[in-house]
Formats: structure tokens, sequence, C-alpha cells
């Protein structure tokens, strides 16, 4: 497991890049669009600000005189300052103009293409009832085609076909975050922890291992220092401007899948040593 998000990449680009070079991982065969929330409260995601030409809002309920629909990905195409519109291509080619503040509730990602092989772990972002899919639900990628056309098997051992083009909830579960492992248990447990540690995180990333447990950092004494410090009792308001309201606790539970953090640009190779 991983700290940060970014963290989580870069550790997943270095093992796959290993596993290539050993034969246990298949060469890259599909590149995916990956979906990745943006981290935007209700209030913020109301600002044309926070939109760019390639996002994908996704509305939670459905907005008929928008003429938005529960579920669909909607493009955004581009931004309209001078109407406070975002320009958004339908899943069906058509174009609509919309207010983002007369649709609160909706969730905006980002894509990443990220590269895809026989041997893949990957992940489900988001449940799908209907399919019978749970977020955070593993498997790996047995056959894949160039079309994105791909036999996977769960974690039960039953295998399946599924296309893997266009925009997708997926990710790699090579790795996780500390945030998300939250009540998970494993025999070994491998944990980067950096600058971004504190006693909670510290906290999770030892107690998940029934047997054993190694921790990989950039400096022993920092990690000493920051597994000391508690944020437990941070407010939210603290890092909120005082004009921007809080997201409440019910809009929180709107959130289908667990909140990831901000993807940047990490040096693979600067990952952190055992201790």
């Amino acid at each position: 497991m991983a700290g940060t998000n970014a963290e989580r990449l870069a550790l997943t680009q270095t093992m796959r890049s290993g596993l290539q070079e050993q034969g246990a991982l298949g060469a890259d065969s599909f590149v995916m669009q990956s979906l990745r929330r943006k981290d935007l409260t209700t209030a913020q995601a109301s600002y044309l600000k926070a939109y760019a030409p390639g996002d994908v809002l996704v509305p939670i309920q459905d907005y008929r005189k928008q003429g938005l629909i529960r579920g669909e990905q909607y493009r955004v195409i581009a931004v309209n300052p001078e109407a406070q519109q975002v320009v958004l291509e339908t899943p069906n080619g058509s174009v609509l103009s919309v207010d983002p503040a007369a649709c609160p509730r909706k969730t905006v990602y980002t894509t990443q293409s990220i590269p895809v092989a026989v041997g893949d772990k990957l992940k489900w972002t988001r449940n799908n009832a209907k399919a019978g899919i749970r977020n955070g639900q593993g498997f790996v990628v047995t056959g894949l085609e160039a079309d994105g056309t791909a036999v996977v098997r769960d974690g039960t051992g039953q295998t399946s076909t599924i296309n893997l083009s266009g925009n997708q909830y997926v990710d790699y579960a090579w790795v996780s975050t500390t945030y998300s492992s939250q009540g998970k248990t494993a025999e070994r447990v491998l944990a980067l922890l950096g600058e971004t540690t504190n006693r909670e995180a510290f906290y999770v990333a030892i107690s998940r291992a029934k047997r054993a447990v190694t921790l990989y950092t950039t400096s022993q004494a920092d990690l000493v220092r920051l597994a000391q410090v508690s944020r437990a009792k941070e407010n939210v308001s603290d890092y909120v401007p005082l004009t921007q309201p809080v997201m409440t606790d019910g809009q929180h539970e709107q959130r289908e899948e667990q909140k990831p953090d901000p993807i940047s640009s990490v040096d693979p190779r600067a990952v952190g040593k055992r201790i």
C-alpha cells in the first residue's frame, strides 16, 4: 500500500515494468480510459472553473429539464463563461449546454490512459448493482484483444468476458492507498509511507497484516516523527474558505466510491527504502 494516490501510481508503474521484464506480466496490448473522480465539493462543482474539456460529468439523479439522465456519461467539450454553461457531448453524440449549478447531484471525473496487459490486476471503482459489481472488487485479466475485449477472472475463480473500450470505472489493483485499505487485512503487507503520513495512516498500515509487515520510506527519522502526529481532530472547515459551504453528511453518503487523492507526477524511482 501507499500513502497517496500519486505514490500508488508510481509504485504500480515500477511493479508492472519489473514484472514485464521477468515475463510474469504480458506486454501492454490495450490502452484503457480510466475514470478518476475529481475531488470537488458540491459548491465547487457548481463553478465553471472546476471543468475542463475532456472531463466527464455523471448525474446522480435525472435532470430532465437539462436533458441529463442518471448514470449516463457526458463529456465536457467546451466551457462557455459568457452563458455560465458547460458544453457537453451526450452518449448519442448530440450536444447540450448546461449550467452546472442547476444539477447539483453529480460526479465529475477526469480520464487517464492506462496500459493493460494479460496478467494485470484491476478493480472496479464504482458500484453496479445490476451487474453484481461492487466498488473495489478486483479481477485479473487472463485474455485481451486489441479492441479491448477481455477475459477476466474474479476472486472466486469465475471467468467472464467484458469490454474495456470507452470510459471505464476501472483502475489498477496492484497497490492500495492506506485510506482505501481501512477495514481490510492480508497475510503480508508492504507499505510505502512518505511525508503525508500521520498517526492514523501509520496505524492503518501496520495493522492490516496478519503475519508480517514491511515499511518503506525515504527517511526513517521523518517517519518516526510523522507517525506521532495525529490529524484525527482536524476539522475540514480549517481547509475550506469560510464562504464555501462544507458538504453535509448526507451529501457524503451520495458518493458511490471512495475518495481518491489528487493525481500528480511522482518519480517511480524515488519510492523509498525498506526499514
